[in-house]
């Protein structure tokens, strides 16, 4: 603390006491010295006459300056004092000045200014001091510093309007509720999800909003975040909508503390209907592989005996497949199917035959493809009286295949109508490929069997084993592979076609990795199904992939996979089916190519119909107008030619060539543009003399004699000289109707480009049109009343010029007026 000098003659403040003010002794100033000095608060005083007399230590670091004995009036040029805007304070706002006038002063906030630049905010309180007999000694002032307050308040702010910001902007939806769930505040997504405006959730808590069902796990979940305030519980939970639907979500729940102390809570509600129905649908789709890979296991275990192998394939149609209530396996023999094995409503038929001629069966069996019906009494591809009889009110009907021929097909039916469904229709197609296979190992094992007959018993038991494993495997048509599931996944066993689609030997496959045949833009896909079969998150996939041959060529093909699990229930290993799919991918680019050319030929159409539409509206005005002066004029002459004087009769015929020019014009622009926008305005380039085109374009243009011609005798052009002249006749013809003539026409050579300008003092182009100057029947609407065109000309100035390898554009000039910059290349020979 310093305790600084008075004035000569001038009493020193003291602070209050409870005695009369006493000189102090030694021991009292040191004590008084050492309080002050430990004080966290800055204490200033001064005596009666306005002398600084006090600044503790608190006091000069506040200030950044040391204790000096100043009088009042150098308080505020010595000590930099600001108010809450930044403005320095007078003499009179000075806390310790408007205690030194008897004024008491409470909590008055102001900013203090150090030399290093720094602010410091205090809270100053002060009073007068005055002995007991009520002489004034003085004043003191004491200053707490509440600089950082301040900022925590306003980063606080700050804080609470990020988040509201957050909170209401996100496209999450966000809730937060009291502690016993009761809803305070809800953001629009939220809302939007519910289907419920924020004033009708307000006061309602999340349980009255949360499915029945799921109001137990909800409730513990809410528990343990409150409970535990580390802990992030998130799960799944359905609320109910306005309308009663329920909506699945996935809710993130944890505790957060509010200003006032209080525990609430804070949930993120994330809808995943659509993940569940993607998830849902990707179990279906499983299911129906894992099923269709048992009925191949099943239907290869019975490969010796091909009866009970029809009936078993007829039989697990029936049952992958739901909706069916029959099944039946229909062979082809000569021009009739026949119903080889039966099962369920079709038991009775079997041995029936019909004919393959006006049925769906013949239709699959013909076509290669499945075929579908889901009402025999709409459908006129089927054998109605046939489906009357067995009592078929829909079905599906998948054709058989033996070294790609048809043999015969594999159908389910319903007695309900419409009982199939798209996917119901690919599961058949497997099962129909997996009983061809059966069929062709049914055969080859009969073949075989006869062989072996003759063999041992022992033999016989050892070649019935390895043919059933080999011909379930390697006489597949389409690409067979077991894959290991070791990181990295390699091939174990491998079947011909898989050879043949792969270009490689089966020994050069085995001990591949699986990753080598995979085109390298599809490999992470893969790795992430393969970890995918490999952790157990699903049983099987079906994926399009690239295959990348050993010739180096990309094959297309679809992998058919599951997961092969022994007694305990573990992953072995990986069987896969391969089709090659490059023809039918090829086949739908082509369709997709066509339809794409069939667009744009339909887009062509259109601008064709739109230009004639547009030449229809534009010519019955343009042409109307001067073939009735014309017919008029000519009507005229020929019934009073004999009794018009020689200057009516030439009136007439100026008049009528007039009139016969602009037709003559119309018609020469509309041919312009209709081969334009055919494309077939071609250019035919030759070396012009510019200077001498331009004159004779002058000299043949009414008006022409008015304009100067600035132009070097050397400039060559190479354009088509017939085109040039008509772009330079349309500019100038354009800026006698719109400008009062053009006032000028000039040629620059710019390097390898020739610039021909056609420059005129009228009102120019409005800003607002000159986006659609050059555009096809454009004009402005402050002309288009009062001067008559076709909105044709500049479009064609465009066009021929770019035919001729040039452009043409458009300038405002100083002062008023527009210039027109036509750009065609100069010929290299002689510029």
């Amino acid at each position: 603390m310093t305790l600084l000098p008075t004035a000569p003659g001038a009493s020193a403040a003291a602070p209050p006491a409870a005695e009369p003010a006493q000189p102090p002794t030694g021991q009292a100033e040191a004590f008084l010295s050492a309080v002050l000095s430990d004080l966290s608060d800055a204490i200033v005083a001064c005596d009666a006459e306005g002398r600084l007399t006090l600044f503790n230590s608190a006091a000069v670091e506040l200030h950044g300056l040391p204790a000096a004995p100043l009088l009042s009036d150098q308080w505020t040029t010595h000590y930099d004092l600001r108010d809450g805007t930044g403005r320095r304070l007078s003499m009179g706002e000075v806390p310790l000045f408007r205690a030194l006038r008897g004024e008491v002063v409470t909590a008055y906030e102001m900013a203090v200014g150090r030399p290093d630049g720094t602010t410091r905010t205090v809270l100053a309180n002060g009073r007068p001091l005055r002995a007991l007999d009520g002489t004034p000694l003085g004043a003191v002032v004491s200053m707490r510093d509440v600089t950082e307050e301040r900022r925590a308040a306003a980063s606080a702010a700050v804080s609470e309007e990020q988040f509201r910001t957050v909170f209401d902007a996100s496209a999450a939806g966000f809730l937060l509720t009291e502690e016993d769930g009761r809803i305070l505040r809800a953001n629009p997504a939220l809302c939007r999800m519910l289907g419920r405006d924020e004033a009708s959730l307000l006061g309602l808590t999340s349980r009255a909003l949360t499915h029945p069902d799921d109001r137990q796990a909800s409730a513990i979940a809410s528990a343990l975040a409150l409970r535990q305030r580390d802990a992030r519980p998130v799960f799944q939970n359905r609320f109910v909508r306005a309308d009663g639907s329920a909506v699945w979500t996935e809710v993130s729940l944890r505790a957060v503390d509010g200003p006032d102390g209080r525990a609430y809570g804070l949930a993120q509600v994330e809808d995943i209907t659509l993940r569940r129905q993607a998830a849902e649908h990707a179990e279906r789709e499983t299911e129906r592989l894992r099923a269709t890979v048992e009925v191949q296991r099943a239907v290869t275990a019975q490969v010796s005996d091909r009866a009970r192998m029809l009936r078993l394939i007829a039989e697990q149609a029936a049952l992958v497949l739901p909706a069916a209530d029959g099944a039946v396996v229909e062979l082809l023999q000569g021009d009739v199917l026949h119903y080889a094995a039966a099962t369920g409503r079709l038991t009775p038929f079997e041995g029936m035959d019909i004919p393959v001629a006006g049925s769906l069966a013949g239709l699959a069996l013909t076509t290669g493809t499945t075929a579908r019906c889901d009402d025999p009494e709409t459908d006129p591809r089927v054998n109605r009286e046939a489906c009357r009889r067995v009592g078929i009110g829909s079905m599906l009907v998948a054709p058989l295949f033996e070294e790609g021929h048809t043999t015969g097909v594999l159908k389910v039916s319903s007695a309900e109508r419409g009982a199939f469904t798209t996917a119901d229709a690919q599961q058949l197609t497997m099962l129909a490929d997996a009983l061809s296979t059966a069929l062709r190992q049914a055969d080859d094992y009969a073949r075989i069997q006869g062989l072996l007959r003759e063999r041992t018993g022992a033999l016989d038991a050892l070649h019935d084993s390895e043919s059933r494993f080999r011909l379930a495997f390697d006489s597949s048509p389409l690409g067979m592979a077991i894959t290991s599931l070791a990181d990295p996944p390699r091939f174990l066993q491998v079947n011909a076609a898989m050879s043949a689609i792969t270009g490689y030997p089966a020994d050069e496959l085995v001990g591949m990795a699986v990753s080598t045949l995979h085109h390298e833009d599809d490999r992470a896909a893969t790795a992430s199904v393969l970890q995918g079969l490999r952790s157990g998150e699903y049983e099987g996939a079906t994926v399009d992939r690239r295959y990348r041959r050993s010739d180096g060529s990309v094959a297309w093909v679809r992998i058919r996979t599951a997961v092969v699990r022994p007694l305990d229930g573990s992953a072995a290993y990986l069987v896969s089916q391969i089709e090659d799919i490059s023809e039918r991918r090829a086949a739908a680019e082509a369709i997709a190519e066509r339809t794409s050319a069939l667009e744009a030929s339909n887009r062509q159409l259109e601008r064709a119909n739109q230009l004639k539409l547009d030449l229809i509206g534009m010519l019955g005005h343009e042409i109307n107008n001067p073939l009735a002066a014309i017919l008029g004029y000519t009507d005229l002459a020929a019934d009073t030619w004999d009794s018009l004087d020689e200057d009516d009769r030439r009136r007439v015929l100026d008049v009528v060539g007039r009139q016969a020019r602009k037709l003559d014009e119309v018609v020469r622009e509309v041919l312009t543009l209709v081969t334009a926008d055919a494309g077939r305005l071609v250019a035919r380039p030759e070396a012009v003399e510019v200077r001498g085109l331009l004159r004779g374009v002058l000299d043949s243009t009414p008006g022409g004699e008015d304009v100067a011609l600035r132009a070097p005798a050397e400039a060559y052009a190479l354009v088509q000289p017939q085109h040039l002249a008509q772009v330079v006749q349309n500019l100038v013809s354009n800026a006698a109707k719109y400008a009062e003539g053009a006032t000028e026409l000039a040629v620059v050579q710019d390097g390898a480009w020739v610039l021909v300008e056609v420059a005129d003092r009228g009102p120019g182009v409005p800003e607002e049109f000159r986006e659609r100057l050059f555009d096809r029947f454009s004009r402005a609407d402050g002309t288009a009343g009062s001067v008559r065109g076709t909105g044709l000309g500049l479009h064609i100035v465009r066009e021929l010029v770019r035919a001729n390898g040039g452009d043409v554009a458009y300038e405002p000039r100083p002062g008023g007026g527009s210039t027109f910059r036509v750009r065609v290349p100069a010929h290299a020979g002689l510029a």
